[in-house]
């Protein structure tokens, strides 16, 4: 009960984005902020399904007809009402006491999830649940995403990797193109609840992207830097011939990646994945 107290006013944060993109690192550099509690990839989804056999009573209830009973049972189906937890008025504080348990310190206000390919899911059903979340989304060059994706399937066909989401370039793609659609409608329908990053920003310039993100959360700009490291860049290697056919199937976003994210979603609200 004191940890509920303490974190009654805790948000929820949602972070994703396309596989390959940086999410994790996303995820390990805001968890080093003394405010921010994330879990990598529970699924508060996976989390509130798994509640429902908790709550088998509520639908056996429900379904439950009156029985003829003796003079002295002077008691009906509407007496015992209140005495059957509810699923949607319980199941999202049980999220959060679990989030309670585990992140212990007071000084949290945000409990979130790292999950890629959150936008895949019903978010509105999940905030009638848990309540209001933030989404941080990281966008990357998808010619490095397809390049990754692609070099992480060949290595799990040599057992180096278990990991075999995409087998072609043009799969790559559209994993790519649905995630990019997903962060565009939820801005437009969501105002100020979206924080959309790129993945090269953060590398090349961690200190102004990491405030920009500090201000939209309303917290100090308190992220370890030291976690990213900026690297040379990976050789597109697997995708070294498809540069066209990735430029065209994405609508030629690719070749103008070097814009604004703000003036990408203006010219590129969405990309035909068919």
């Amino acid at each position: 009960m004191h940890h509920m107290s303490v974190h009654a006013d805790c948000s929820w944060l949602l972070l994703g984005g396309c596989p390959r993109s940086g999410t994790t690192l996303l995820e390990l550099i805001m968890s080093t902020h003394p405010a921010i509690g994330i879990t990598n990839e529970v699924s508060f989804f996976s989390v509130l399904e798994a509640l429902r056999p908790a709550f088998s009573r509520e639908v056996s209830f429900n379904n439950w007809q009156e029985r003829t009973k003796s003079t002295k049972e002077n008691w009906t189906k509407t007496t015992l009402e209140p005495y059957i937890p509810r699923y949607d008025k319980s199941a999202g504080r049980m999220v959060r006491a679990m989030y309670e348990a585990h992140f212990e310190s007071p000084s949290i206000r945000y409990f979130g999830d790292k999950l890629p390919q959150y936008y895949e899911h019903d978010i509105d059903a999940l905030e009638s649940k848990i309540g209001p979340i933030h989404i941080v989304h990281i966008s990357r060059n998808p010619i490095d995403v397809v390049n990754s994706m692609l070099r992480r399937s060949r290595n799990a066909a040599i057992k180096l990797d278990t990991w075999n989401l995409v087998h072609t370039v043009d799969e790559g793609c559209m994993h790519w193109a649905r995630a990019w659609n997903a962060v565009q409608r939820l801005a437009r329908s969501r105002e100020f609840r979206v924080t959309h990053l790129k993945y090269e920003e953060l590398i090349s310039d961690p200190v102004g992207t990491l405030t920009k993100l500090s201000n939209v959360l309303g917290v100090s700009d308190a992220f370890d830097h030291t976690r990213i490291v900026e690297e040379d860049p990976l050789a597109r290697d697997i995708v070294g011939g498809a540069f066209e056919r990735i430029d065209e199937l994405l609508g030629r976003l690719p070749g103008r990646w070097e814009e604004s994210l703000e003036q990408l979603g203006v010219d590129f609200p969405h990309i035909p994945t068919s």
